[in-house]
């Protein structure tokens, strides 16, 4: 009768662990997700940044094929200073390392989406 109980006292814990861990798995993903939301309004506006330098661009180009780089020294000077900005838009994975971390990916039943994520 004791070792009934102790076992399905086991198996109750299991269960119990089980849930517990299923619902910690969704509180990340829901966290990766508002991640994965954040990171595309970064990404925006940097492609936006980005698509702004395209003209300076250009014309520096313009300017080499020509080869008048030297008889327009001022004008490729002030577009390459406008251009020497760099900039490394900040991507967070906080929330990619925590699900990772903590062994969530088991928990989920989509394969295609374990393996987008393991592509992050």
């Amino acid at each position: 009768m004791i070792f009934l109980g102790l076992t399905l006292g086991f198996f109750a814990e299991n269960i119990r662990e089980h849930f517990a861990e299923e619902k910690t798995t969704g509180q990340y993903l829901q966290s990766l997700n508002l991640e994965l939301l954040h990171n595309k309004t970064v990404l925006y506006s940097a492609d936006s940044l980005y698509k702004s330098h395209l003209p300076v661009e250009d014309s520096i180009v313009r300017i080499f094929k020509a080869k008048m780089e030297n008889s327009g020294l001022q004008t490729t000077a002030r577009l390459i200073t406008t251009l020497r900005r760099q900039y490394t838009p900040p991507i967070e994975t906080s929330a990619y390392n925590e699900l990772v971390n903590s062994g969530g990916l088991k928990y989920l039943n989509k394969i295609a989406l374990e393996d987008s994520l393991a592509k992050y």
